[in-house]
This record gives structure tokens, sequence and C-alpha cells, in this order.
């Protein structure tokens, strides 16, 4: 009879482990209130971030409870904590050209968005400012 499992004990040398499974860091969240001071409208915001290579960052950006817009930003988040991320976000059907900064400490993220709608050449621009502070969840 032939046994099963016995490689080493024969002097045979054991199949190699199989190779780490590739590690990917988790997106980091944060949600909390946003305040559109242009506007004089409090809401809610998420915030996804998810790690490219090195300091490169994709920023998915959800507002809601009184507060609209969505989308995703590209930007880059160092060591010390500093987050700046840029991109288009719709509110509503329109366009809004987004310039996002925080900074993150530990579990907490402040910051500013300054939002520009994408109007046609000739047209006013409509700009708008917003405050945030977000909580890792």
């Amino acid at each position: 009879r032939r046994r099963r499992g016995t490689a080493g004990r024969r002097g045979l040398p054991e199949p190699p482990p199989p190779p780490p499974a590739a590690t990917v860091a988790a997106p980091l969240q944060f949600r909390g209130a946003n305040y559109n001071e242009t506007l004089g409208r409090s809401g809610s915001l998420l915030l996804v971030i998810t790690r490219r290579r090195g300091d490169a960052v994709t920023v998915r950006f959800e507002s809601s409870g009184g507060l609209i817009g969505a989308g995703e930003l590209e930007g880059r988040l160092t060591e010390d904590g500093r987050l700046t991320a840029s991109g288009t976000l719709l509110m509503g059907r329109n366009p809004f050209v987004t310039d996002l900064e925080a900074l993150v400490l530990g579990d907490v993220m402040n910051g500013t968005a300054h939002y520009a709608r994408l109007v046609e050449p000739g047209l006013r621009t409509s700009a708008t400012r917003s405050q945030f502070r977000l909580t890792r969840f």
C-alpha cells in the first residue's frame, strides 16, 4: 500500500508552500458632516479613499442629506495625512470641477472642497465652497 503525504519521510523534498496572497490595502472610509458655506446648507458626506501606486489615491465622493454630489476624484494622500484630490462631480445633472483638500489625523479628517460649475463659454460660472469634518468607520 502507498501512503499519502509521506514525501518528506522518504527523503524527497517537501513541495514549496503556496505563495502568500497579494495584500491590498483596504479602502479608508470616512463619513460625517458637510457644510456648504455658499448655499448655507448642511448635509452628510462619505469619502472612500482607495490607494493606488505610491501616494496616488482615488476618492469616491458621495454627498447626501440636504446636499447633492457624487463622483470620483484623483489625487494624493501623503504620509503626513495631507489629502489633495480633484476631478468632476455630478450635482444632479450638472458637472462641477472639484478641488478637495483635507488633513487626516488618526480617525478624523477635516477639509474643504471648492466646486465650479462647467458651463458653456461666455456664461457665468457658479462656484461654491464647503467644509467638512469626517470620522473613519
